[in-house]
């Protein structure tokens, strides 16, 4: 366990303290940015312009969103790549273990693409409060007309956009890990890097036609799945849905980079 809390540290010292994570970062926030930019300066000209409705608005009509997968692949989801074909992953396997190496990458990965997209949308947000109050309680009909974002903007809209903005990292970061996984098998940069965004936007696309509790589109954009308007059950449900989707690709990432490793030792 301490070999990979130390694998898991050194990677993300690695990974936090690099220009293309500050770059990630930035690049999330121009893409809200741009998403919005019409609820940003038409609306916002009409003075009828929130926080909590521009961001609620990005999150439900825009599949732009999407595009958040891509940047937040930038710091840790190509490390794979990197440390295969320079050859660095021999010192680093032989120093703290394969198992010590494998576990601390995933661990370190998820919580990299977690922070960059969960950094990036709060910055958006911290723009967003110079333009716009935080939220109009009498005039939000858009986040009133759902039971989910209903019952937490009635609780404070902070704990809404908080509690979206979570939702949005977690699923950028179980995406990023299905990138992760499939830069083992093609150990190549670019596949790293897009593989994320191509596999999400074509899950995202098909699950629309199946019922909301396996409809990616309805899960992000907080649809009430068991119809008990109950956010902590909701929330339960993102979590162990995305935490599937973690595991299985954790134990595909694991497989394939052992199997790698041994082949190199022999």
């Amino acid at each position: 366990m301490r070999r990979i809390f130390s694998s898991w540290k050194s990677d993300c010292c690695r990974f936090l303290w690099n220009k293309r994570f500050v770059f990630s970062i930035l690049c999330v926030t121009a893409v809200c940015l741009f998403s919005s930019s019409y609820y940003i300066i038409f609306e916002g000209s009409m003075g009828t312009s929130t926080v909590v409705n521009v961001l609620f608005m990005l999150f439900m009509t825009s599949m732009d969103v999407i595009l958040l997968s891509v940047f937040a692949s930038f710091p840790a989801v190509s490390s794979f790549c990197s440390d295969w074909n320079c050859q660095y992953i021999r010192c680093h396997s032989s120093r703290s273990g394969t198992k010590a190496y494998i576990r601390g990458r995933i661990f370190s990965c998820f919580t990299v693409t977690f922070l960059t997209v969960f950094l990036g949308l709060l910055l958006f947000v911290i723009i967003l409060l110079f333009l716009f109050p935080v939220a109009n309680m009498e005039n939000e009909l858009n986040v009133t007309n759902f039971p989910i974002t209903r019952k937490l903007f009635m609780v404070s809209p902070w704990l809404y956009i908080l509690y979206h903005i979570f939702v949005i990292s977690l699923e950028t970061a179980a995406w990023g890990m299905v990138g992760l996984s499939i830069s083992a098998l093609l150990p190549n940069r670019f596949i790293a890097l897009l593989s994320p965004f191509i596999c999400c936007y074509i899950v995202t696309t098909i699950s629309r036609s199946f019922p909301v509790y396996l409809n990616f589109y309805s899960i992000n954009t907080l649809e009430d799945v068991f119809k008990q308007e109950n956010p902590i059950l909701n929330l339960a449900y993102i979590v162990g849905v995305y935490a599937v989707i973690v595991l299985i690709f954790s134990l595909i990432f694991s497989r394939v980079v052992k199997r790698r490793i041994g082949n190199e030792i022999t």
